[in-house]
């Protein structure tokens, strides 16, 4: 079974885990798309109803899904409530996934830790790229400005579209 989960607080996902109501391997009549159903909101109406959770789960197996439904409020202030389709701004949790990902890439071997970002990043000036490593990414250790300090970043100016080259071309001017 796959499983993505839209939410906030991200600790859901364990606590649907670990409550042994959602198993990759089982096929079995007890885990039917209904009681899925029922098991998952019995589990969360009690954070939702004390406002502890907001969020929108969605519950696939093998492409099909089997559960899609928004709890609670996308806006507490205009009353909204969540929908299975609400958007959320993910934050930091894409930190998280990039490792993992780039791990994976590790263990296949289609890149090294070690490796000089110059590679992947060929728009950066040369001396400088090769003095960063795929680790000082993910150890955010690079020496690479915070992008909230670009300026323009947190006035709206960057809640747009921009290409990898024009990024570093802004990148490039900062020190």
């Amino acid at each position: 079974m796959k499983l993505l989960i839209q939410l906030k607080p991200v600790w859901l996902i364990s606590l649907l885990i670990a409550s042994g109501l959602i198993s990759a391997n089982s096929d079995s009549a007890t885990n039917s798309a209904i009681t899925l159903s029922d098991n998952i909101e019995s589990i969360v109406k009690p954070y939702v109803d004390n406002h502890v959770f907001n969020g929108s789960i969605l519950v696939a197996k093998n492409g099909k899904v089997i559960f899609s439904k928004g709890f609670g409020l996308a806006n507490k202030e205009w009353q909204v409530s969540n929908t299975a389709d609400s958007k959320y701004g993910i934050g930091s949790i894409t930190k998280s996934i990039t490792a993992i990902l780039t791990m994976q890439l590790v263990e296949q071997k289609r890149l090294a830790l070690t490796d000089t970002i110059d590679r992947y990043l060929p728009e950066l000036p040369k001396k400088r790229a090769q003095g960063i490593t795929v680790h000082h990414l993910l150890s955010h250790t690079s020496g690479l400005p915070n992008y909230f300090s670009i300026p323009g970043w947190t006035d709206g100016e960057f809640n747009k579209s921009i290409s990898r080259e024009e990024f570093s071309k802004i990148l490039n001017g900062m020190e």
